[in-house]
C-alpha cells in the first residue's frame, strides 16, 4: 500500500519527487520522529505534511493539509480514497474522504465514495456530502455520467427487447413447432422440433444471436399490434447505436488514451503530462494550464503566438492582459481588456481594468469598472487580476471534432442483422392464420383446422364435439377443456411475470406497461449482474458499492412486482 500511495504522490508535484530524493528528506523525517520537530512547524508546506502522512498515522498533519491552498489534485485525492477503502472503521474512512474532497472536490469516486458510505452505515451526513460536492460541473464526471448512462440504457433496451421476444416466443412456439417441417401431427415430433428451435439458447447460449434467430421468428407469425412493438425495438436498437458512436470519444478521454485528456489534466490539475498543441484553440487551453502551475514564460510566448496569428478570443485577450499586469505594462494589458470586452461581454476584464485603475489611484473610474463586472455577475476578493477559465465546452468541441468510428461500443456487424430484421417486418413475411384452437388453444396447421358454424378447432376438439350426442354433454366438455386452458394461461402467466416483473404484462397484451416496467428492472438488474460493461475512469480507486446496487435491484423489482401483479389481477377481474 505504501508504494502505492507513493506512487500516486509522485505524480501530483515535481517538487515532491525533488524532495523524497533528496537528504533533507530523510533529515526531517528522522527529526519529526525523534521530536526535535513538530509538524505544526510545517503548516504552510504540504510537500513535507503529505510525505510525513505517507509514512506516520498523522491526524495533526492531515488536518494540517486540510488548510493547505493547493491547486485540485487528483492524484492525492486517489491515494486518499485507496487509504479510505483500507481503513477499519467507517469514521476513519470518513476522514480520508474529506481530505480527498480538499484535494479534488471534483472526482466522482469521492461523490460514489460518500454514497456507499451513507448507505452502508444508514448515515445522513454521508449522502449530504456528497451532494455538495461540485461533481457534476467537471467535464470528467459529466462524461462517466453520459458514458455510462448510455451504455445502461441500450443494456437495457436491449434485455428489454429480448424479454418481449421470449415471451412472444413462449405464445407462439407451439405454432413455431408444429408448422416447422416436416408437418407430422404426432406430439413427440412437435417436441422434437421444440428443441430444435430452442437449440440457439440452449446450445449457443448467446442473447444477440438468441435474439436475432427468434425475432425472426416471430415475425412470421406475430399479429399487426404485436410487430408493431416488435419494430419500435429494432428501431430503438438502431437509434442507441447512433447515439453511441460519440461514447467510444469519452470512453478515449476517460481512459486517458487520447491529447484531449492531457490538455484537461493540464488546465485543471497540478500535473505536467507530455501534452501536444497543434491548433489554436488547443494552444489557448495549454497556455492557460500552464500559466496556473507557474510557467509564466512558456504560457506568455503561446499567448503572444495566439495573438500574433489573429485568435483574439475574449479569454486569449484577457489571460495575455494578465501576464502583462504582472510584468507592470499596464498600458497594454489595459489595451487588451478593452478589446476582450468588445469581443464578449464577460465581468473579468471589467474586474482586472478595475485593478489597474485602483493602482493608479483613480478610485472613481475604479469603482464605477468593479460595478459594470458585478453587474455581468463577476465579483473577486482577490487584489489580483483574474483569468477567463476554459469551459467545458471548449473541451468537448476539441472532443466532437475527432472523427467517430463506426465500431464502437456497439460493433457495427452486430447492428447489420437488426437493419435486415426490421425491413424484413416491414416486407410482411407471415404465415397464413389462424394459429390457435379456440376450444383448447392447440396449434394449428392448414392440415389440421376443422370450422363448426364459424369456429376454428383443432381436429382432437372436433372429433371429441361431434362424438357427444347430448347437448349438455358438448356443453359440459367445452367448460372443462376451458378451464384447463385458462389454468394452463395463468400458470404460464404467473410464472413468467415471477422470473422478470412487467414480463406478464407483456403476455396478456398490455405492451407499454410491461414494457417500461421490464425496462425499469433491467435498469436495476444490469449494474449487478452485469458490471463489467461500465466504464471506470483511469485511475479509478473508491468505496465499493455493490451493496448500493443491490438494492436499488430490489427495491425496483419491488415495485415492478406490486404494479404487475395488480395489473395482472385487475386483468382477470374483467
Amino acid at each position: 500500500m505504501i508504494v502505492l500511495l507513493l506512487c500516486l504522490a509522485a505524480q501530483f508535484s515535481p517538487q515532491y519527487t525533488q524532495f523524497v530524493r533528496s537528504p533533507r528528506s530523510d533529515t526531517i523525517f528522522v527529526r519529526l520522529v525523534r521530536g526535535t520537530y513538530n509538524i505544526s512547524d510545517f503548516a504552510d508546506d504540504p510537500v513535507v505534511l503529505w510525505f510525513y502522512r505517507t509514512h506516520v498515522e498523522s491526524p495533526e498533519a492531515d488536518s494540517l493539509l486540510k488548510k493547505s491552498n493547493l491547486r485540485p489534485n487528483f492524484h492525492l485525492g486517489a491515494a486518499l480514497r485507496w487509504e479510505a477503502t483500507e481503513a477499519d472503521k467507517h469514521q476513519a474512512a470518513a476522514e480520508k474522504l474529506h481530505l480527498a474532497a480538499h484535494f479534488d472536490s471534483s472526482a466522482v469516486e469521492t461523490f460514489f465514495s460518500f454514497l456507499t458510505l451513507g448507505f452502508s452505515h444508514r448515515d445522513i451526513s454521508y449522502v449530504k456530502t456528497a451532494l455538495s460536492l461540485p461533481v457534476f460541473s467537471s467535464l470528467r464526471t459529466q462524461l462517466y455520467l453520459a458514458t455510462n448512462i448510455g451504455i445502461l440504457l441500450m443494456a437495457a433496451i436491449f434485455l428489454s427487447g429480448f424479454v418481449y421476444v421470449v415471451v412472444k416466443l413462449i405464445f407462439y412456439l407451439p405454432v413455431l413447432s408444429h408448422r416447422m417441417p416436416p408437418r407430422i401431427h404426432v406430439r413427440t415430433a412437435d417436441i422434437a422440433k421444440t428443441l430444435i428451435i430452442l437449440a440457439p439458447a440452449l446450445v449457443l447460449r448467446n442473447l444477440y444471436i438468441a435474439f436475432i434467430v427468434y425475432a425472426f421468428l416471430l415475425i412470421l407469425v406475430l399479429n399487426k399490434r404485436e410487430m408493431g412493438w416488435l419494430r419500435f425495438i429494432f428501431i430503438s436498437l438502431l437509434l442507441m447505436y447512433v447515439l453511441s458512436l460519440p461514447l467510444t470519444t469519452f470512453i478515449t478521454f476517460l481512459k486517458e488514451r487520447n491529447n484531449t485528456y492531457r490538455l484537461y489534466e493540464t488546465v485543471h490539475y497540478d500535473a505536467s503530462p507530455d501534452v501536444e498543441a497543434s491548433t489554436n484553440r488547443e494552444k489557448a487551453l495549454l497556455a492557460y494550464g500552464l500559466k496556473h502551475q507557474g510557467k509564466n514564460r512558456e504560457a506568455l510566448a503561446l499567448y503572444e503566438e495566439l495573438h500574433t496569428n489573429n485568435y483574439r478570443t475574449a479569454a486569449v485577450s484577457n489571460n495575455l492582459a494578465n501576464l502583462y499586469f504582472a510584468q507592470g505594462d499596464t498600458a497594454k494589458a489595459d489595451s487588451l481588456y478593452i478589446g476582450s470586452l468588445l469581443r464578449e461581454d464577460r465581468g473579468e476584464p471589467y474586474f482586472n481594468r478595475g485593478l489597474i485603475k485602483l493602482g493608479k489611484l483613480e478610485y472613481s473610474e475604479s469603482e464605477r469598472l468593479m460595478a459594470e463586472a458585478r453587474r455581468r455577475g463577476f465579483s473577486s476578493i482577490h487584489k489580483d487580476p483574474v483569468d477567463i477559465k476554459p469551459t467545458n465546452q471548449a473541451f468537448l468541441d476539441i472532443l466532437f471534432s475527432e472523427q467517430f468510428t463506426a465500431d464502437g461500443i456497439v460493433k457495427f456487424v452486430y447492428v447489420i442483422p437488426l437493419f435486415v430484421l426490421l425491413v424484413l417486418s416491414i416486407i410482411g413475411l407471415h404465415l397464413s392464420a389462424p394459429f390457435f384452437c379456440s376450444s383448447c388453444n392447440r396449434a394449428l396447421c392448414t392440415d389440421c383446422i376443422k370450422d363448426i358454424e364459424g369456429e376454428t378447432l383443432c381436429t382432437y376438439c372436433f372429433e371429441k364435439f361431434k362424438s357427444t350426442k347430448k347437448t349438455e354433454t358438448e356443453i359440459d366438455l367445452r367448460s372443462i377443456v376451458s378451464k384447463t386452458k385458462e389454468r394452463t394461461r395463468q400458470i404460464i402467466l404467473y410464472s413468467i411475470n415471477i422470473v422478470v416483473p412487467g414480463a406478464g404484462l407483456i403476455y396478456i397484451g398490455k405492451h407499454t406497461a410491461g414494457l417500461i416496467l421490464v425496462g425499469i428492472v433491467m435498469i436495476g438488474y444490469i449494474p449487478v449482474l452485469f458490471p463489467g460493461i461500465f466504464i471506470q475512469p483511469a485511475g479509478w480507486i473508491a468505496l465499493r458499492s455493490d451493496a448500493l446496487f443491490r438494492f436499488l435491484a430490489i427495491f425496483a423489482a419491488i415495485v415492478a412486482y406490486v404494479i404487475s401483479f395488480s395489473a395482472i389481477r385487475e386483468y382477470h377481474a374483467h
